[in-house]
Parts: structure tokens; sequence; C-alpha cells
């Protein structure tokens, strides 16, 4: 069903073509038109209606659709393209976009690899501070080292000293005295001979010593071998036989618990016997009827 035609193209002697075809551009006003006019030209050039002096009389405005005839210089049935068309500020003013603060809007590549750089700088920078703090480390480490050393020392320095220091009060003690010579070489030879006595038990007592470690080293390598032996027969018996091992390793473990349990009964029982007799040598009253009672039982 075609729309009828508005009351300015009637007016216009301009009919509305059907739909789908072209519709007939008016004629372009002339330059004597043009020129009547003081003003600049009229607004029909730029898709507006023609001014009143360019209308004859009784000529009625034209209509929406000469306006959109004449304003698009294009058939209707082209279709607009709101991509193609600037835009503007006023365009824009409906759908304004979000402000961001300020830095880069596209994380792109670039700024990936950047990030990146300053990340490697970043931990390249505290591997060298942690290696220069290892190394302020090792300086304080070898400086304790070298001070122990030397403390040991002078340990010995000091140790050696104050037995150089007790010899001479002891030489200063006699010559105050005035001992004879003959005396100050008897103790010296005495004192000489008792250290070398007991350099000589020292000596000795490391000698047991090592001799004492050194079957300890023995047994405990034949405990090894034994172990190792039991585990190979452990690992060559039957299911059932090892199985029969376990079990009486359990009930050894338990008379062994048992027998501990004993050996504190038999303790207590000891001590109580103890205190018992103390309490018996203590009282003659009880003591006497235990004779009594002895008697009798004879």
């Amino acid at each position: 069903m075609e729309r009828p035609a508005s009351r300015g193209l009637l007016a216009a002697g301009v009919a509305k073509a059907p739909t789908g075809l072209q519709i007939e551009r008016p004629d372009r006003p002339g330059t004597a038109s043009r020129q009547q006019t003081s003003g600049p030209p009229g607004t029909a050039m730029s898709g507006r209606p023609p001014g009143t002096a360019m209308r004859g009389a009784g000529q009625a405005p034209p209509g929406t659709a000469y306006k959109r005839v004449t304003a698009a210089g294009a058939p209707l049935q082209q279709a607009l393209q709101a991509q193609a068309r600037p835009m503007t500020q006023q365009g824009m003013s409906g759908a304004k976009p979000m402000t961001q603060a300020g830095g880069r809007q596209v994380l792109d590549r670039t700024y990936f690899i950047n990030e990146l750089r300053q990340k490697r700088q970043q931990i390249i920078n505290v591997n060298a501070q942690m290696r220069d703090e290892l190394e302020v480390l090792d300086q304080k480490k070898s400086a304790v080292a070298r001070a122990d050393k030397l403390a040991v020392q002078l340990k010995k320095e000091v140790r050696l000293l104050q037995e150089a220091l007790a010899d001479n009060n002891i030489i200063i003690d006699k010559a105050g005295s005035h001992a004879p010579i003959q005396q100050i070489h008897a103790e010296y030879a005495e004192i000489r001979a008792r250290n070398e006595q007991q350099n000589a038990r020292v000596e000795d007592i490391l000698s047991q010593r090592l001799e004492i470690e050194q079957r300890t080293k023995q047994v405990d390598n034949q405990i090894a071998a034994i172990q190792s032996t039991m585990d190979q027969r452990l690992s060559s018996m039957a299911p059932s036989a090892r199985q029969t091992y376990n079990e009486q390793l359990a009930e050894q473990a338990a008379l062994l618990a048992e027998a501990g349990r004993f050996e504190q009964d038999i303790a207590e029982l000891n001590e109580a016997l103890a205190a018992a007799e103390g309490e018996l040598g203590r009282n003659h009253v009880k003591q006497r009827a235990l004779q009594l009672q002895v008697g009798t039982d004879d």
C-alpha cells in the first residue's frame, strides 16, 4: 500500500514516485533569482526550504519528502551509512566513553617486554645485593676463624706463662724463706717425678681407651655381620616360618617387659625387707619376741 504524497509535493507539482523508484530532482534556481536576494543564498541549497522571496504567492512550503530529496540529493531507497558519517562532539554526546587514569591504554607486546625487562633488572639487582652480603658474611666467617685460632694460641701461651709464674713464685718463696739450695733441688726432683708418673698414667689411660674403642669397633662389626646374616636368612625363610619368627620376637619382647616388672617388684620387696630389718634391729622388744618365736618353733 502506497503512502499518499505530502502537501508540499502536491503544491509544488511533484508527485511521489512508487517505492523503489527514483524521484526526479527539481530544477536548480537560476542565478537571477539568487541575485535578487540581498542576503546569503537561500537555505534551499543546503537542504532547507527556500526563502519567502523565492516562493510565489499562494505557494505552500515544501513537504517533508521534498526536503529529504533536495537535502540528500539521492534516492530514498539508498541506505544511510552511519559509519561513513564523521563523528562530532554532539554526535558522541550520547555515548561518552569511560575515562581512565593516566597510563598505557593498550597492553601490547612491547608493554609486556618492558615489564619483563624491569623484573629481570630487579632480579639482577637483588642477586647482586645478596652476592655482596654473602661476600661480607664470608669475610666475617674468615675473621671469626682467625680470631678463634688466635684465641687458642693465646690460651696456650697464657697456660705456659701461668706455669712459669707459679714456678717463679715458688722460687721467690723459697729464696725469701732462705731455704737451702739442696732442698729446692730435692723438691724439684720430687715434683718432676710426680709429673712424670702422672704423664705415664695419662698415656696408659689413653692407650687403654684406644684399645677399648678398637674392641668396640670390632664388636660393632661383628654385630653388623651377624645382623646381615640374620636378614639374609629371614629373607630366604618361608612365609610361615617368618611369621612364626615374628611371633616369637613379639613373645620375647612381652617376656622381657614382664621380667622388668618382676625385677622392679623384687627391688621394692628388698627395700621393704631392709626397712623391716632396720626397724627390727632398733626395736629390742621385737627382737626378743622373734627369738622366742624361733625357739618355740624349734
